[in-house]
């Protein structure tokens, strides 16, 4: 039906979610509009959040027959400006670091933009663009780990088989006024069932022992004293994680 139609607007949609942490959301769309012509598809449409317009943009460009894989290409263009972090960050996380004991939170708002194109052969899809978050909560030694005005360049692909890789680069945050910058992450998996491998290309330790410390996650007994004492110089290359 949406294929054969030349024209489809949808005006002034709303929802309401609740979710089980008891907070709540309303999304309105003032338009959704999809347009088809000689084999060119094209998706657009504007979600406004708690009354913050044009929260979300999504556009939505195709080729070809999405029923023929082979014949079919498209490309997306995302865009979050002051998007509620909070629900969504926590569902990614869960997703994407499944296996690994870690719920990453956000509070705030986040800034994206991203952009996806569908993979040769029609195996998947690349994506690239930049996101940044007010604050994060990551859990590490058992405690909160949160991190101030989060930006990164993202780089990633996901396969149709579910081998997907996903790099955060030159990521920049604070920790309690500790700067951290030019830092490289990436995670990736062979298969949706599989665990998630975490790979950082290098750590300061320096930087990372003194945002540990005044973070409180060393706590306040021999540990907090022993890393104190050592005050780790120099850089730890090529860390992985499973």
């Amino acid at each position: 039906m949406l294929l054969l139609s030349r024209h489809i607007e949808i005006d002034k949609s709303h929802l309401s979610f609740k979710f089980v942490s008891g907070d709540k959301t309303l999304l309105e769309s003032p338009s959704v509009r999809i347009e088809n012509a000689d084999g060119f598809h094209r998706l657009s449409m504007q979600v406004d959040v708690d009354k913050r317009p044009k929260s979300l943009m999504l556009v939505i460009e195709a080729k070809g027959d999405p029923r023929h894989k082979q014949h079919f290409s498209s490309d997306a263009f995302l865009q979050l400006n002051q998007f509620p972090t909070g629900e969504p960050i926590a569902a990614a996380s869960a997703l994407l670091l499944k296996g690994i004991n870690a719920e990453i939170h956000g509070e705030g708002t986040v800034n994206a933009s991203l952009w996806f194109k569908s993979r040769p052969e029609q195996e998947g899809f690349d994506v690239v663009g930049h996101a940044g978050v007010q604050r994060l909560s990551v859990p590490i030694i058992g405690r909160k780990l949160v991190l101030d005005s989060f930006t990164t360049e993202l780089v990633g692909r996901g396969l149709y088989s579910g081998k997907w890789q996903l790099a955060l680069q030159d990521i920049n945050t604070s920790v309690n006024d500790h700067l951290i910058e030019h830092v490289n992450l990436a995670a990736s998996a062979a298969s949706f069932d599989s665990p998630v491998v975490l790979h950082m290309q290098c750590i300061n330790l320096e930087h990372l022992n003194q945002a540990l410390d005044s973070a409180g996650l060393l706590g306040e007994a021999r540990l907090r004293d022993i890393m104190r004492q050592l005050n780790p110089q120099g850089e730890l290359r090529s860390e992985e994680r499973r």
